[in-house]
């Protein structure tokens, strides 16, 4: 995640990634509640919510290259009785065109 140094109007700077999703977690009070829903691509229909919970440290890693990759266990889309890993990764610029975009909207 990106940590933005004071009066830096820029892309994301990442310090030591090892611990700056530590201190962003830390700066909200530990927790961002995340949602994930499912529908079907090819034809119409409602949304499935497979996973709504705060999101936690440990699932957020950062690799040497400032990727980040979310990972969290969510109910199958088929089964009920079932879960599946999802994970996501994302590069800095990603990140920083994400949070552009958020700036814009809470801007606006």
């Amino acid at each position: 995640m990106p940590v933005y140094p004071t009066g830096h109007a820029g892309p994301p700077v990442f310090r030591d990634k090892a611990s700056t999703a530590s201190e962003l977690l830390a700066q909200q009070g530990g927790l961002f509640h995340m949602r994930l829903s499912a529908q079907p691509a090819r034809k119409p229909g409602s949304p499935k919510s497979i996973y709504s919970a705060p999101l936690q440290i440990e699932d957020v890693q950062i690799d040497e290259n400032g990727d980040v990759t979310v990972s969290i266990i969510a109910d199958d889309i088929y089964s009920k009785n079932s879960t599946q890993r999802y994970q996501i990764t994302l590069t800095e610029t990603e990140i920083s065109i994400l949070s552009r975009c958020a700036k814009r909207r809470f801007r606006a």
